[in-house]
This record gives C-alpha cells, sequence and structure tokens, in this order.
C-alpha cells in the first residue's frame, strides 16, 4: 500500500478540482514515480476530505462549465480545429523545463504532456533507476539546488517518519541523521507490537 507524504497530500489538494480520478492518479504517477491506481486513489481522496467535484466522472445536474456564455477563439467547426500535423501555439518541446505549484523544477521527458521532476531525472541519470518505494529529496530543502551531491534517495517510511515527526535537516547529514533516527523509531514500533502480542 502507497504511503503518502504532505508533499503528495499537498498536491492531491491543489491538482484534484475538475479531474477525473483516472486521470488524476495518471498525473500523480507521472508527477511522482508512483503506480498507484486510481481506486485506491480516490479513496485517499475522499479520507483525507477532498473532492473533484465530479460525481461519475461528470459534473453533477445543475453545475455551471467555467467556459459557459464566454466567445470561442477557433476559426470554422470543432471538428476541423486541430488538424493532423497541427503543433498547439503553447507546445513545449522535450527538454523543456517549468516550476510547478509546489516550487519543484519539471523537465518534460516525452509527448505529448509527459513531466518528471528535474531531480528525479538527474538522480536516474547519474545513479540508475529509483527503487519501488523511494522518493528522492532535495537534502538542503533548496529546490533550486540541483546539485548531484545535494540529491538524496530516502524511503517512503522514512520519509513519513520524518514528516510525522517534524524532524528537521539542512544539508546531507543532517538528513543522515534524521533517516536513522526513522529507522530506529521504526524498529521502536514493530517491537512493541510483538510485545504487546506476546
Amino acid at each position: 500500500m502507497h504511503k503518502y507524504t504532505q508533499q503528495e497530500i499537498d498536491w492531491l489538494k491543489e491538482n484534484s478540482i475538475g479531474v477525473p480520478f483516472r486521470d488524476i492518479a495518471k498525473n500523480f504517477n507521472a508527477m511522482f514515480g508512483a503506480s498507484v491506481n486510481h481506486k485506491s486513489l480516490e479513496q485517499k481522496i475522499h479520507k483525507i476530505g477532498i473532492s473533484n467535484g465530479l460525481k461519475g466522472g461528470q459534473f453533477p445536474k445543475g453545475h455551471i462549465p467555467f467556459n459557459k456564455g464566454k466567445k470561442k477563439y477557433w476559426v470554422g467547426g470543432e471538428e476541423t480545429q486541430f488538424k493532423k500535423g497541427h503543433i498547439p501555439f503553447n507546445y513545449r518541446p522535450v527538454g523543456s523545463e517549468r516550476i510547478n505549484r509546489d516550487g519543484y523544477i519539471e523537465v518534460k521527458v516525452a509527448d505529448p504532456h509527459k513531466w518528471e521532476l528535474k531531480h528525479r531525472v538527474l538522480y536516474k541519470k547519474h545513479f540508475g533507476e529509483i527503487p519501488r518505494g523511494f522518493i528522492v529529496i532535495l537534502a538542503d530543502g533548496n529546490k533550486k539546488n540541483l546539485n548531484i551531491e545535494n540529491l538524496s534517495l530516502i524511503s517512503r517510511k522514512q520519509s513519513a517518519i520524518i514528516n510525522h515527526k517534524k524532524l528537521n535537516y539542512f544539508d546531507k547529514t543532517s538528513l543522515d541523521v534524521c533517516k536513522n533516527i526513522a529507522d530506529i523509531s521504526h524498529e521502536i514500533h514493530k517491537k512493541r507490537k510483538v510485545k504487546k502480542y506476546d
């Protein structure tokens, strides 16, 4: 089962309104390199009190579309709006960069709309694939510092414990200390559970 970080929960809160659950799951997995299916993601979204505003994949009866009554800006019929080979004016080529709502740099890795966090792309380029259950974070917390030395691999479990305990880190050394605290806390929790049922 996927363990959600605070960053992922914040992303869900900002990117779920008016979006079908299948698309939310697709965008979420592309953003965080996860493999969450849309059903379990839907349950998580409801659990944390978020609504995408859709009912059965559609807006509820009586909903007024945001573009109702607004002028259409294409010439000709809708069927000819996008012709084969047409490149939209806002097309971004592979390799383009942007800043997402959380302030992280993203890079376009494939057409038509596949973007990935740049620090993940750099990590994979230098160290290989990111293991399942792990994420890459910026050790000093600076979202613009994409120095290879600043990239750190951390398990989702460690990240969850660090966030829960509100442990602070500001470089790789202090992050390693936080990871060790998280591992120790996890072991203590496991032993307490075993002792409780002995």
